[in-house]
């Protein structure tokens, strides 16, 4: 086993997966950890391999994707079965080297808690765009802005919607119940699920911008 912390394997870990699921593409736990090692070269695949389980077992991976068993090549050179991740409108048995070369992704950030994201300190409202995985991912740093500083947030719709609310557990609107609560899933991006991006025009556009009540989700509705 490695020396590295489990923090920092784990923001690692997040961080390749993040990548992989806002491409929508497949892959496996040796396909995140091949990514991981370009960050962390001392760690193993045994280290990673449960974490990528644990992401998905968390619901971290979001709606969109499922996992189904595939046969490989270990070492490439005996048989076995391993767990391919991809999303729920690919065929599993599509996966092969050309889709597995799609996974060589660049190296991640290994800070703990901050990618330090760039994001211009002037910045109140910013463009967001679905990944593939029909997630929006909102910068930690951009919701600091607009007061927002939980580790767990809370959603609320405004008016008739689809126009959304972020904010600090227990700082909403008190005639108001929230339509959601949100933890972090990776260092420093927020994912906003599917059913809450789905009523948004997909061809309009989203903005999140910073107001004194929080962080405002507005675009137009379907």
């Amino acid at each position: 086993m490695s020396n590295v912390s489990q923090n920092v394997l784990m923001g690692v870990t997040r961080r390749v997966v993040d990548q992989f699921t806002e491409q929508g593409l497949m892959f496996t736990a040796l396909d995140v950890s091949n990514v991981v090692k370009k960050s962390l070269r001392q760690v193993r695949h045994r280290e990673v391999a449960p974490l990528v389980r644990e992401l998905y077992d968390d619901d971290e991976m979001g709606s969109d994707y499922q996992r189904s068993l595939i046969d490989v090549l270990a070492g490439g050179k005996s048989k076995t079965q391993a767990f391919l991740y991809h999303l729920k409108t690919d065929a599993p048995q599509t996966y092969n080297d050309m889709q597995r070369s799609k996974t060589a992704l660049a190296p991640v950030s290994a800070a703990v808690d901050d990618d330090q994201l760039a994001l211009d300190p002037n910045i109140q409202e910013l463009e967001l765009k679905p990944g593939k995985d029909g997630r929006l991912r909102i910068p930690k740093r951009l919701l600091e802005r607009a007061g927002v500083h939980g580790e767990e947030v809370e959603l609320y719709l405004i008016a008739d919607g689809p126009d959304l609310l972020i904010c600090d557990k227990g700082q909403g609107d008190e005639d108001e119940s929230p339509i959601g609560t949100l933890r972090y899933a990776h260092p420093s991006l927020l994912h906003l699920p599917r059913q809450f991006v789905y009523p948004f025009d997909p061809d309009s556009e989203i903005l999140a911008r910073v107001e004194d009540d929080g962080l405002h989700i507005e675009g137009m509705p379907r």
